[in-house]
């Protein structure tokens, strides 16, 4: 067995995804995919995102919780914000909408609810419509890992204190970005 060529063909936490063309001295090739590394599962243990999964998932707040409420039924739901509060004009293919969360069994605070999108341009649109639901209760926003929620809420007080400066500040992923302003001083 002679292997022709291995390519790489993308990186995944898990490790990564090659393609390697076997053949029997030019007789017959197939193909194998095989995947190596450490981890068998899309997470790396730093907490970032890991496969296309997790970066595929808004994380959907502020929509009422009913009780004995189905995917189903939180599936609806998201359709009908996207439609009426975004208003997205294209449907959004979403393969799974759920609660994540402990239920409070009835109290005041809906559980937030991640949404499964099939496409990533959905996504994408869908963030960037965010803006939309300013001064609703519904908040849209990228589903983080729990050790990359925690950074960023650490991080919070250092961004709402550059920002009193004046400068530009803002977050990325789990890293505070600081632009100072530039201040003209007369030569």
């Amino acid at each position: 067995m002679v292997i022709h060529s291995v390519r790489k063909l993308s990186k995944t936490p898990a490790g990564r995804l090659i393609k390697v063309y076997e053949g029997f001295e030019g007789l017959f090739n197939c193909e194998k995919m095989m995947e190596v590394g450490e981890h068998a599962d899309n997470h790396r243990q730093d907490g970032i995102p890991g496969g296309a999964d997790e970066k595929e998932q808004p994380r959907v707040r502020g929509v009422a919780e009913s009780p004995g409420e189905t995917w189903s039924d939180t599936e609806q739901k998201i359709q009908r914000v996207l439609a009426e509060n975004l208003q997205l004009q294209q449907t959004v293919e979403v393969e799974r909408a759920h609660r994540t969360g402990k239920s409070s069994g009835g109290g005041d605070r809906a559980r937030p609810i991640v949404v499964k999108l099939l496409r990533y341009k959905d996504r994408q649109s869908i963030l960037q419509r965010a803006k939309l639901l300013k001064g609703s209760k519904i908040f849209i926003n990228e589903d983080f890992t729990d050790a990359v929620r925690r950074k960023r809420r650490d991080l919070m007080p250092e961004l709402r204190a550059a920002r009193e400066r004046g400068d530009i500040a803002y977050l990325r992923f789990d890293k505070l970005i600081v632009h100072p302003r530039n201040s003209s001083t007369p030569k």
